[in-house]
């Protein structure tokens, strides 16, 4: 029992030190990551405080990402709404071109309603 607090300090410095390492260095807010690791490690209890409180970027912001843009949800991407509008006039067109062939048919039944005969 008299262990506890001595465990407690240590996952929490441990689970501060992990998230620190996993988190991107762009992505740590206030100090330059190296300087956040080197406070979880020398000063344990109130490091991995500080880091948990005001180091760890913020929940809900997604993290920054080299290389371009984050991507677009599917609602908000011009090239995807493009391409449904594309594939619904198309839908559209063959709709049309079915209703068209029904309607010839009801009027001028002909040799495209018999079965065939072997």
């Amino acid at each position: 029992m008299r262990y506890l607090p001595f465990l407690l300090v240590l996952a929490l410095t441990l689970y501060a030190l992990v998230d620190c390492l996993q988190t991107p260095a762009a992505d740590a807010r206030r100090m330059p990551k190296g300087a956040w690791l080197l406070l979880v490690v020398l000063v344990p209890l109130v490091g991995a405080a500080t880091w948990l409180l005001a180091g760890r970027p913020a929940r809900g912001t997604p993290p920054l990402r080299r290389g371009g843009p984050s991507p677009l949800a599917p609602d908000d991407d011009p090239d995807f709404l493009r391409q449904l509008d594309r594939i619904d006039r198309e839908h559209e067109e063959l709709l049309q071109r079915w209703e068209d062939e029904l309607r010839r048919r009801d009027r001028d039944p002909g040799e495209d309603d018999r079965p065939p005969t072997s």
